[in-house]
Order: structure tokens, then C-alpha cells, then sequence
């Protein structure tokens, strides 16, 4: 069932019922902020029924797109093209599908995935006597690095010495041009190429803002350098009417680029209005407690900011349980789940830092007759015929992608 404008309290009301400008929701876990997202993207649709301007929407997975398009589908009780909601990702692959011509690249072109593939693309150049490249794989987490922080090869000199320098530049570069020669790119050259894109080509970056002229994003707090780089080209510091959700306490992708400092850089560019939603309509209390004591200890966290407020009725308990080995935390974790009915067991999450440790729990939990599956990413087809066929079309799509050869003749080889 959607939620309502009846349903909000006044912050929630005062975010959806927000205009034009430049406005920051803090909000936390449990607050309501993606029912408030989609009631305003909702509620600028239906105030405008005779405009054609669409309304962006950014976000981080696939997922939660997905989850906020069927939301605005259920409030608009229609879908409509005036609405996109994408990753930053995919919000760049159309840009570059419509307009990389300009930069080499036709629409085409194939999205690598596989860090084995990347790589294979540096030993390629090695091999192939145009640059010399001691570690493939040392030299992709340097470019890693430069995508993610929005590095160009010209900005080197400012982070590496100039030997060091000149090596990477050529590195870099012959990457890039690598990647456009075989029409291919990966998610960090998405980004890399869209704001050259929307740099090099004024006339394609006023058709985004007059296109979209309403920006939204989801989880600010987890962009990296890159994508800022890239909103701010999007969204101009002075008009844009941009609506930003974000909590700082929540910074989880440090390993890819954010950093808290994004929503202080947020704050000094575009002076946005500031509403906080701090109630959590999810979690027990005593998470909530737990939650706000241990945040407290932040040194850089904004001193004027909420502190999480519990709304749930839900009870709940928070335990810390100590073990002298890893074979003793499993048999814990055994005897915590047996008294749970099997029909109630699906609301069980285990996490754990590797699939090493997740499997050798999963063999206990086999010999105790406790039924669990480990999620894994999704893998490409699986079937050797169909690889094969899938392979031959990458092939024919990037006649010159040597990772996707060898994908081919590994797919054939496994054929009975």
C-alpha cells in the first residue's frame, strides 16, 4: 500500500511539499525518506500536467530504482515517460549510447565487468610492446583510483612524482584509448567519458539540464568524488532544483571513493535548505539507543544533527556474544537458531566478511538439518553452449576485445 501525504509527519510533509531550489534531507534508517522521494517526484508530475520536463532520479543499485519505480507507478496509477530513475551508471550509459560518438565511441558498445578482463587489457598492451607494465593488476587499482576520484591523466603530477607520473599517464591513457578502440567500457570509464562528454560539449549539457529540470538523489552520502564531479555538471550551483537524501552516518562505500566530506562540499556549493527526518519507523528501540551511542563517538559528525528517535513497536534484542573460536561461534550461532520454527527460519540473515567463512557455516548447518543459502553474485550464463553463443556476439560486437576470444574459446572447450 503507498503511503500518503495523510500519512507524513510535518518534516516528511515540508521535503515532499518542497518546490524549487536546492534542498538536503537528512535522514536516517527507517525514516520514511524513500516514501518521501517518490511523493514529491509523484507530486511535481502531477502539479505539472501540461509540462513535457522530465524529473531525474539517482540512486545506487538497480534494485532501488526499480522498488521507486513501481512506487510512482502506484501513486501516479500510470507509468509515465516524464519520469527516469536510474544509477549513476545507467544514467551514463544513455548518455554515452546517445551522444560518445563525439568521443569515439559508437552505441553500442559492450560493458566489461570482470576485473579479469580489465586487466587483460593492460597485459595486452604489455604484451603487445606499447607500454610497459610491470603488474597488470597493481596498475588497474591505480586507474581504479583515478575514476573514482574524477582524476584526469593531466592532474597526475599533483599526486604522484614525475617518473611515477609519466608511467601512469601513459598507462592511463592507453587504457582509455584501448577501451574506445575495441568499443568497450568499463563502470569506471562510464563516468570518466560522460563528464568529458558534458566538459568538451556545452550544447549536450544544456539539452540534460533543460531536459531534466528537476535532479533527486538517493543516498548522497555514498557518492564517490567522480560522481559528484559529474552531478555538479548537471545541476547548476546557482538554479538547480535539486533534492538531495542523505545521511553521513551512513557512509558504507569508503572502499569505492565516499567520503563524509561529500555532504560538506554539498553544503558549500549549492547552500541548500536543511530538513531532518531523525524518527526510525523500523528498528527496536534498542537498536535505535545502540545505534546513537556508538555514532556519538563520531568526531566529524555534525554536531547539530538529531539524534535517531525509535517509532517502532516492534521489540527487539541486542545481544554480544564472545567465543573462543570460529568452530564455537558457529555451534552458538546453531543453537540460536534451532528453537525458531523452520516455517520462521527465511527471516534469518547471517553476514559474514568472506563466502570462506559463510560456506564452512553452511556445512554445519547441512550436518544440523538447517536448511541455508549462500547469495552470490549473479554470474553470466552458466551453460558452455549458451556461453559460447553469448561470447560470439560479444566477439562480433568488439571484433577486437582479446577477453572476450579467450572467453569464447574457453566456452567452446567445455562442450561435450
Amino acid at each position: 500500500m503507498n503511503i500518503t501525504l495523510d500519512d507524513l509527519n510535518e518534516n516528511q510533509r515540508q521535503a515532499v511539499e518542497w518546490k524549487d531550489g536546492r534542498l538536503l534531507v537528512l535522514a536516517g534508517p527507517g525514516s520514511g525518506k524513500t516514501a518521501v522521494l517518490t511523493l514529491r517526484i509523484a507530486r511535481l508530475v502531477k502539479n505539472s500536467p501540461d509540462d513535457s520536463f522530465r524529473i531525474l532520479g539517482l540512486t545506487f543499485t538497480v534494485k532501488a530504482a526499480k522498488e521507486m519505480q513501481v512506487r510512482i507507478d502506484g501513486l501516479l496509477e500510470e507509468k509515465t515517460r516524464r519520469v527516469k530513475l536510474c544509477t549513476f551508471h545507467s544514467f551514463c550509459t544513455d548518455l554515452l549510447r546517445q551522444h560518445g560518438s563525439h568521443l569515439g565511441l559508437h552505441p553500442d558498445f559492450s560493458v566489461i565487468t570482470d576485473d579479469k578482463d580489465r586487466a587483460s587489457i593492460l597485459k595486452e598492451l604489455d604484451d603487445n610492446g606499447e607500454i610497459d607494465i610491470d603488474n597488470p593488476e597493481d596498475a588497474l587499482k591505480k586507474i581504479d583510483v583515478m575514476f573514482t576520484h574524477g582524476i584526469d591523466a593531466d592532474e597526475l603530477p599533483n599526486y604522484f612524482e614525475s617518473e611515477q607520473c609519466v608511467v601512469l599517464q601513459s598507462i592511463f591513457k592507453g587504457y582509455l584509448n584501448k577501451l574506445t578502440e575495441s568499443n568497450q567500457l568499463d563502470f569506471g570509464s562510464m563516468l570518466y567519458f560522460s563528464r568529458k562528454l558534458l566538459e568538451t560539449m556545452p550544447r549536450i549539457s544544456r539539452q540534460v539540464k533543460t531536459v531534466y529540470r528537476y535532479i533527486c538523489v538517493d543516498e548522497f552520502q555514498d557518492t564517490n568524488l567522480a560522481q559528484y564531479r559529474l552531478l555538479k555538471l548537471i545541476a547548476e550551483q546557482e538554479s538547480a532544483n535539486l533534492f538531495v537524501v542523505a545521511d553521513d552516518d551512513q557512509v558504507i562505500f569508503q572502499w569505492n571513493g565516499a567520503d563524509p566530506k561529500r555532504l560538506d562540499e554539498l553544503k558549500s556549493d549549492y547552500h541548500p535548505i536543511i530538513i531532518q527526518l531523525p524518527e526510525n519507523f523500523r528498528c527496536p528501540q534498542a537498536v535505535v539507543e545502540i545505534a546513537n551511542k556508538l555514532i556519538a563517538h563520531n568526531s566529524d559528525r555534525d554536531i547539530s544533527k538529531v539524534a535517531g528517535v525509535a517509532h517502532s513497536q516492534t521489540q527487539g534484542i541486542v545481544s554480544l556474544d564472545v567465543y573462543d573460536s570460529f568452530d564455537a561461534e558457529i555451534q552458538g550461532v546453531v543453537e540460536k537458531i534451532n528453537p525458531i520454527p523452520k516455517n520462521q527460519r527465511e527471516t534469518c540473515l547471517i553476514i559474514a566478511r568472506s563466502n570462506k567463512l559463510l560456506s564452512q557455516v553452511k556445512v554445519a548447518f547441512d550436518g544440523q538439518g538447517i536448511n541455508a543459502e549462500i547469495v552470490s553474485k549473479h554470474q553470466d550464463f552458466s551453460c558452455p553452449l549458451v556461453q559460447t553463443i553469448y561470447y560470439c556476439l560479444k566477439l562480433a560486437n568488439s571484433p577486437d576485445s582479446r577477453s572476450a576470444l579467450n572467453k569464447l574459446c574457453s566456452a567452446v572447450t567445455q562442450i561435450n
